[in-house]
């Protein structure tokens, strides 16, 4: 349910089921199937990329979202990710960590309040080196709070 965006951003999300090309940086391998990851090879400290949801409307509007992922920011030089949630133009910061968490996936749980025509974006932005490589796997939203939700990420 996400896209890349253009225009918006500096840089693009690719898609893998490999490891990154860079060496101590990005995961081995993906939790389940293929995951999107940012290479910071040749790019610049601060140059970014956005997934983006459609607007969802679907969802109940009365109570909170679940949203699931799991990262992994491994990498001396690991900048920051973001998760962006609201209306379609005033989404605001719901979630954010930057620096080296070591290459593991992380899963996390996030509830989203109620909006109207949701819209979630993750931003992935480059550290000061190349071994800033950030990825993103098993990303999935429920229509229920997250203390609801019993699936495993």
């Amino acid at each position: 349910f996400l896209t890349d965006i253009t225009g918006l951003d500096s840089m693009d999300w690719k898609i893998t089921k490999k490891r990154t090309p860079s060496s101590r940086t990005g995961p081995n391998k993906p939790l389940d199937g293929n995951y999107a990851y940012i290479e910071a090879t040749g790019r610049t400290s601060g140059d970014n990329a956005i997934l983006s949801s459609a607007v969802t409307s679907q969802l109940s509007p009365s109570g909170p979202t679940c949203l699931r992922f799991v990262y992994n920011m491994n990498g001396r030089n690991i900048g920051t990710l973001k998760v962006l949630a609201g209306e379609r133009i005033s989404e605001q910061e719901i979630w954010t960590l930057s620096g080296n968490q070591n290459d593991k996936w992380t899963p996390v749980s996030i509830d989203i309040p109620a909006f109207n025509d949701l819209v979630i974006k993750f931003e992935a932005i480059r550290g000061n080196g190349y071994r800033s490589d950030i990825a993103l796997d098993s990303i999935q939203l429920f229509d229920s709070p997250c203390t609801d939700i019993s699936l495993p990420v």
